[in-house]
């Protein structure tokens, strides 16, 4: 005796297809997660980090940045964000397996990762990491909040929105 059996995948199997469609040309995808780590690590200089960034600044830094600012503002006040360059500096790079982000600025690292800065590397800089990642190089984590934007485009590229 000989059975047969048909299995009828419906939207499951159009689905899977849909997945492999994306699988084999992942290129659009990466595109997309570049952009989210860029509008996340906006999102950072916006709140002042996040977590928050702390300490605070020094306070000789405080006084050196209302001198040159003329007064108390809020933007004279705000951290990594005295001139703007580190945030103009940002940079991504996708290709079909890689979403990137950086920045070509000399400091970008020092503040990304902390570490002794200045003539004979005698002042401390906190970490206070303004791309969407924290820890060290070789084991940095996306941040809560931009692993969550990056799975939801993950998402939606794979239920086709």
């Amino acid at each position: 005796m000989t059975f047969t059996v048909e299995v009828n995948t419906g939207q499951a199997g159009r689905t899977l297809d849909e997945i492999l469609a994306i699988l084999q040309n992942p290129a659009p995808l990466m595109r997309a997660i570049g952009e989210d780590l860029k509008d996340e690590t906006w999102q950072n200089f916006q709140a002042q980090g996040r977590p928050h960034w702390v300490p605070p600044l020094a306070p000789a830094t405080v006084k050196a940045r209302q001198k040159k600012g003329g007064g108390k503002g809020a933007t004279v006040l705000q951290i990594l964000q005295d001139s703007g360059i580190l945030a103009k500096s940002l940079s991504t790079d996708t290709g079909p397996d890689y979403a990137e982000i950086g920045s070509n600025v000399p400091y970008a690292a020092i503040h990304q990762f902390g570490g002794m800065a200045g003539r004979g590397r005698k002042v401390a800089i906190p970490a206070r990491p303004w791309l969407p990642f924290a820890g060290p190089p070789e084991s940095a984590q996306l941040q809560p909040e931009a692993e969550r934007t990056v799975l939801d485009t993950i998402s939606r590229m794979l239920n086709g929105r």
